[in-house]
């Protein structure tokens, strides 16, 4: 999960620094993690990273772990350690809604109206939904353009308000997926000046505003269809792509037994001031999560997952083809960009997928992945076929230092010819020409 202010810094830039040659030594992969490792683990509360990566072809990924599972320091992070991987579980959400479109239960340009009518009549058993999200396309949903507010900025709100108990009690209450939706629409009711000013209301399709709530409906939307819940959903037609390669779960209440047994002690950072920092948040609800951000596993099943996605294997290639290339927008105006590779230079949000189109690498997707207590991130180069994750045990309030980790590894790779950057594989990914070696890399932009 993440605040508008983080999101729009970790998609500010896929940042590729100049080439690091002057790193030496066998592992330059655990020198630039140890150090990153070193510098940020007491004041961002962490203990332990897993990074790992899975090339062109490969069966297995290949890790490298630093650290331990917990503040006792007594079990070491290995391959084997889960995660929470937060906010990336909202592309897979959108493969749900992809497959819906082929079977033609709707469109990507039908109104929630359209789509879930019943929610926005008075007799709903819940709180009718605002008349406002009516008109809201099923596209500026994904692409976080709706106008709808995000119920964690909603959540805190209210508790600062006194109108709700103090976030960590919050935590450990189990959610449904309406009641989440409650908290935003009694709010958007009740507080619409509120929610102006402070720009989590806005009409559709006219600024960018991330907001965990879309995905929540697209939730309830998929499970609608399916006529299934979505943990049936993420285990049938999510999940069993990781195949032998790892391990994947959706948390959706409390930890079962198993996998609380299997995951890194999880601790809040910096990411909301009202949390005590450092706090062990592992056995927090993960209701607040669910399709916003409740898929855990270890980074072997997030790199499968990704090429499974980005493959044609979880939807049809024809929808992944449209998946790949439609509704990315400029995330500073939230307008629809007319072609990602001249518009998103700067990175871009699509339909639940960061993208960055690089001279050098070609297309860059990317995403950045925050529950309350847990970091994940990764990048995939479909030019190359290879995707990079890393994982660590905590929030934090700036992510770029462990983005720049995970770009000086891959520039490393590129660098020396790596075998993951050594060919093409998906030349329509690929740039169609490669600048000197003097200014192939890209430089940092600012943070501002």
């Amino acid at each position: 999960f993440l605040r508008k202010g983080n999101q729009l810094k970790m998609l500010k830039t896929f940042v590729l620094l100049l080439s690091i040659h002057s790193i030496v030594g066998s592992n330059v992969i655990e020198t630039i993690l140890t150090d990153t490792f070193n510098k940020y683990q007491s004041e961002d509360f962490f203990t332990g990273f897993q990074f790992s990566y899975l090339p062109h072809n490969a069966t297995e990924s290949i890790y490298t772990n630093i650290g331990f599972t917990s503040n006792a320091k007594t079990q070491a992070v290995d391959s084997e350690t889960l995660f929470g991987w937060g906010s990336i579980t909202k592309e897979f959400v959108t493969s749900l809604l992809f497959n819906l479109q082929g079977q033609g239960s709707f469109t990507l340009t039908d109104t929630l109206q359209d789509i879930i009518p019943t929610v926005f009549e008075q007799n709903n058993p819940t709180t009718p939904w605002p008349p406002a999200w009516k008109s809201v396309k099923l596209y500026q949903l994904l692409n976080m353009t709706s106008g709808i507010p995000d119920y964690l900025q909603v959540i805190a709100l209210l508790a600062e308000q006194k109108a709700l108990p103090p976030l960590d009690k919050l935590l450990h209450i189990d959610y449904t997926l309406n009641q989440i939706i409650t908290y935003v629409t009694n709010f958007q009711h009740n507080q619409l000046e509120i929610c102006h000013e402070m720009k989590f209301c806005f009409p559709p399709g006219t600024k960018y505003n991330y907001s965990n709530t879309s995905y929540v409906i697209a939730g309830m939307i998929a499970e609608h269809y399916y006529g299934q819940t979505l943990e049936v959903l993420f285990d049938d037609k999510i999940l069993a792509h990781v195949g032998d390669g790892g391990q994947g779960y959706y948390a959706h209440k409390s930890l079962p037994v198993e996998i609380a047994g299997k995951i890194a002690d999880g601790y809040s950072g910096l990411l909301y001031p009202m949390l005590p920092k450092g706090t062990n948040g592992t056995n927090w609800s993960w209701s607040l999560m669910g399709p916003a951000g409740g898929l855990i596993g270890d980074g072997g099943a997030l790199n499968n997952l990704i090429k499974a996605l980005f493959g044609g294997k979880i939807v049809d290639p024809v929808l992944t083809a449209q998946y790949y290339n439609d509704y990315f927008v400029d995330i500073e105006t939230g307008e629809l960009v007319e072609d990602k590779r001249t518009g998103c230079t700067n990175p871009c949000y699509g339909l639940g997928v960061g993208y960055q189109w690089s001279p050098v690498l070609g297309d860059i997707f990317l995403y950045m992945g925050q529950p309350l207590q847990y970091w994940s991130y990764y990048t995939y180069f479909p030019c190359y076929d290879i995707v990079l994750t890393l994982s660590k045990n905590s929030s934090n309030h700036d992510s770029l230092p462990f983005q720049l980790a995970v770009s000086q590894i891959t520039d490393h790779f590129y660098s020396h010819g790596h075998e993951g950057f050594s060919s093409k594989v998906n030349l329509s990914s690929c740039p169609p020409t490669v600048e000197s070696p003097d200014t192939r890399f890209l430089a940092p932009l600012s943070e501002d």
